[in-house]
């Protein structure tokens, strides 16, 4: 999965057009550790995990991983374990299958979808689109 996002990311140029989701580039990492967090939640949303398993592993990670760290009104924090921040990943984690895995990588794979069966003539066997 990781190579295909890669490729789409290249021939989408998200780095140019999903700079803040699909393409954000590290500032000191210069790696696409969001398009890896997305992966992370679309593997388990295709294997139809339910929410509470998909926001367990979310905390779990966090508290694995406190500075790793996250973004609380555009400041940089590590997680602290409290109500507050459990929350805060409750919600991202929220929005991400919202905006990202049903709306945005959606898109992309009907366009994917759409191409190849343009092309090939055929639908692919493996239809990202039907997956999500």
């Amino acid at each position: 999965m990781t190579a295909f996002l890669n490729r789409l990311c290249k021939i989408f140029k998200w780095d140019i057009y999903e700079s803040e989701t699909l393409g954000h580039v590290g500032k000191y990492s210069h790696k696409h550790g969001r398009l890896f967090w997305y992966q992370v939640i679309l593997a388990q949303w295709i294997r139809g995990c339910g929410l509470s398993t998909i926001m367990y592993q979310a905390i779990k990670n966090k508290e694995d991983n406190p500075k790793n760290g996250m973004y609380i009104d555009r400041e940089y924090v590590d997680y602290n374990f409290f109500k507050n921040h459990k929350n805060i990943v409750i919600s991202d984690v929220l929005s991400v299958i919202d905006e990202v895995i049903l709306f945005k990588l959606s898109n992309y794979f009907l366009k994917v979808s759409r191409a190849y069966t343009e092309l090939r003539g055929e639908e692919p066997k493996h239809d990202w689109y039907e997956f999500v």
